[in-house]
């Protein structure tokens, strides 16, 4: 409470602090390898998925 009243006061004032933003695409990769990166996890995320319906682990038989 009173958060966004001290933000505006603060701006008015011409103090504005942003908090810190992550740099991305990460040093020394370009934008190309970055998105290569995230297709190949995608792929071996349903791959795993695939390969875990062939073959289900076992039910605990309670009885």
């Amino acid at each position: 409470s009173g958060h966004l009243r001290k933000f505006l006061d603060d701006a008015a004032k011409g103090h504005i602090v942003l908090p810190k933003q992550e740099r991305y695409p990460p040093k020394g990769k370009s934008v190309e390898e970055n998105k290569g990166d995230k297709s190949r996890v995608a792929v071996n995320t349903i791959a795993g998925d695939l390969q875990e319906e062939a073959h289900p682990t076992p039910l605990e038989d309670v009885t």
